[in-house]
């Protein structure tokens, strides 16, 4: 089943708390640059939650109790920025960029984080580390930024160069579990 929310006025959204089964979710605008935040989101709510037309401001909120039971594919269509945010421990995530500047926050609530950049110019700014793992996968180049890369593994398998950027001191950074194009420590170590 799919869910199609045509938003009319410059900000729109759902709490999606009460649907279920729905394996696509595409939140559309009347009015460029529109505003959508979608909230309680989990796989059993949708498997697929897409930025539609005029949505320039995409935000995402796991759902608070369940978190994302599984992995939750978020496709940032063309949405300039892009916000999503974790809420339970086990929260798993596939973030699809196209250039944009995403930010993730709750961060250690999410276990393992997938980011598909499929055009170069991506950004992605996270308050703290992922859980277990982090891919970057994708044709485009990505910088991730955090202020702590000690516990996941990163995994670069995209074509796209991956800088990874830390502004963490020298005990949040383990080199040795990233894979990255360049590696850029911006504190005192």
């Amino acid at each position: 089943e799919t869910v199609n929310i045509n938003g009319q006025f410059a900000v729109t959204g759902l709490d999606m708390a009460s649907v279920k089964n729905a394996t696509t979710t595409t939140v559309d605008g009347a009015i460029i640059n529109t505003v959508a935040t979608v909230t309680n989101v989990d796989t059993t709510a949708t498997g697929t939650i897409t930025a539609g037309t005029n949505v320039r401001t995409f935000n995402v909120t796991a759902d608070a109790t369940n978190g994302t039971g599984g992995q939750l594919v978020i496709d940032s269509g063309l949405a300039t920025t892009v916000a999503l945010t974790a809420a339970h421990s086990a929260d798993s995530a596939k973030l699809v960029l196209n250039g944009q500047t995403a930010t993730v926050t709750g961060t250690n609530a999410i276990e393992t984080l997938v980011i598909d950049s499929v055009t170069d110019g991506a950004s992605v700014t996270m308050d703290n580390g992922v859980g277990t793992s982090l891919e970057v996968t994708g044709a485009g180049s990505v910088t991730l930024t955090s202020n702590s890369w000690s516990a996941e593994t990163v995994t670069d398998t995209g074509a796209g160069a991956l800088t990874i950027v830390s502004d963490a001191t020298g005990a949040n950074i383990d080199v040795s579990k990233i894979d990255a194009s360049l590696i850029q420590q911006t504190a005192a170590p």
